[in-house]
């Protein structure tokens, strides 16, 4: 009763005048080279720590992002968020230590998100963030605050709390660009503003 995936051969079987009379079917059962190659499509787009979207195809979902709120006339905030002081982290407690850290920043982060919302891990300590269809700067500026409030707890990690706190820069389409990489740039130097003003902040471009 269970679905499976079956690659079949086919032959047609003609009788004497030629016509086709019946056909010969083969098969084997693939499913299991199935899930190998859906799971390589999946690594090739999602990070392999959070299991959260990488940077393609947080590429992708931001050129999508913009071309709906181009169409709708909506605006998209996108954030770039950091981990502070994430090299004392790896240093004092073990790269161990700091992927369980990257892993409870992802889970938080997406909780703290609607379910349109994009969350991603590009590279090291650095996240990024699709949010459409926020209305106003206000409604923006709530919900960074309660990413960068929920990323303040201190993280558990086996006997230990490790204390944290993250740094958010953002940027508002239309008002502050109209590509996505003007609007990562300049969500970028926001959050390392955030970073120099001694971080466990957020602030727009």
């Amino acid at each position: 009763g269970a679905l499976f995936h079956e690659e079949e051969l086919i032959r047609p079987l003609r009788g004497p005048n030629g016509r086709i009379t019946h056909f010969l079917c083969a098969g084997r059962d693939v499913s299991a080279l199935v899930r190998e190659m859906q799971k390589l499509q999946r690594l090739a787009t999602h990070d392999a720590l959070t299991a959260l979207p990488n940077r393609t195809l947080f590429g992708d979902r931001l050129g999508q992002a913009l071309r709906e709120a181009e169409r709708r006339g909506e605006r998209v905030v996108v954030a770039m968020l950091d981990l502070d002081d994430f090299k004392r982290i790896n240093t004092r407690y073990g790269h161990l230590a700091g992927d369980a850290v990257l892993k409870a920043v992802a889970r938080r982060t997406q909780r703290s998100v609607r379910a349109i919302d994009t969350v991603a891990r590009i590279g090291g300590d650095e996240f990024a963030l699709i949010l459409p269809g926020v209305r106003t700067q206000r409604a923006a500026a709530k919900l960074l605050g309660k990413i960068c409030a929920t990323n303040a707890a201190s993280v558990h990690y086996g006997r230990t709390r490790i204390p944290m706190s993250v740094s958010i820069g953002a940027s508002f389409y239309p008002r502050d660009g109209h590509g996505g990489v003007v609007l990562r740039r300049r969500a970028d130097k926001a959050m390392y503003a955030s970073k120099a003003a001694g971080g466990n902040r957020w602030r727009f471009c």
